[in-house]
This record gives C-alpha cells, structure tokens and sequence, in this order.
C-alpha cells in the first residue's frame, strides 16, 4: 500500500521521504540501530477550466449544464486525488442570447494591463493552461496580470447576465 502524506513510525510522524534511524536495545541487552527508508507519496488535487458548446464528455459522464463537478479517486501513487472541473457550456450560434457579443476583452495579444467592456460586470477570474485560477477580480473595467508568466489564459467574466469565456495570450 502506497504511503500518502505522512507515516508514523516509532511514535513519530514523517511527511517528508527520507532515511530515518532510531537506536534501540534489542531482546539479548545488545545496542541496535533500526534504518527507515521512506518514500512518501502525495495525494493531488488538480482543477481544470473547459468551455464547450452542447455537452461534454468527463469520467463516462455527460454534463449538458454549466458547473463545477468533482471526482475523487486514486493518482499515479495510488493516493487520494480530487479533479475539480469548472465547465462553461455556451450557446450555440452567432447571436447568443445572453449577449455574449458585446463583451470585448482587448488589447489581445497583451502586456497585461486588459480592459474589458461588459455591461453588469460583476466578476473576472483568469485560469491558467492546466485550468487553476490565478487571479481574480471585482467589477473591474481594467485588470492588470503582468504578474503572470508569459503565456495563454482563459477568463471568465461574470455578468448579470450570465458567465462569458474569453481567451487572452500575455506576452
């Protein structure tokens, strides 16, 4: 069975893998040294950001809605592991109903200082590649992630009207 996040030995706990020893009196009064060689495993947890458009496919599950959804199961390691998945399902077609048209995210490609046009803005987060939000923001016309390492975002920007995707590259 994998060791995941810590192990207890002689009464004390590691969390760390390493070499570990204590010194001891065995049963016929002679001194011993008893050698630990740990190898500790982690358990993980990931989350990833996806937008699609009509249904998406995760773990043999379709998800037709909007959502957060999570599963939990064993890594690589064999230790416990939680995917969260933050899905946005958009609306098919050129004109969407929520009027996801008129949000206008630029200059992209950017620096890192974006303003961002959106009637009833309430609420930004920017997700990395592996889908873990990085930042987040208020009603903010004008956000500033030149904090970030160079590279693609998606961000999510909340309205009144709903939630909106849009995908920015910072140089």
């Amino acid at each position: 069975m994998p060791l995941c996040d810590s192990y207890t030995w002689n009464n004390v706990t590691y969390a760390e893998s390493g070499e570990y020893s204590y010194q001891t009196t065995n049963a016929a009064g002679c001194d011993s040294t008893v050698t630990l060689t740990l190898t500790i495993n982690t358990s993980s947890q990931t989350e990833i950001a996806d937008t699609t458009t009509g249904s998406y496919q995760w773990n043999g599950e379709t998800y037709t809605e909007s959502g957060t959804y999570t599963w939990t199961g064993t890594n690589a390691a064999g230790c416990d592991s939680t995917v969260t998945l933050h899905l946005f399902i958009q609306e098919v077609g050129i004109n969407t109903v929520d009027g996801t048209n008129a949000i206008n995210v630029y200059p992209n490609p950017t620096s890192g200082l974006l303003n961002i046009d959106a009637e009833g803005l309430t609420a930004i987060e920017v997700y990395d590649i592996n889908g873990r939000v990085v930042a987040t923001y208020g009603a903010e016309n004008k956000i500033n992630i030149t904090s970030l390492p160079a590279g693609a975002y998606t961000l999510r920007i909340q309205t009144q009207q709903g939630n909106h995707i849009r995908r920015i590259i910072l140089k």
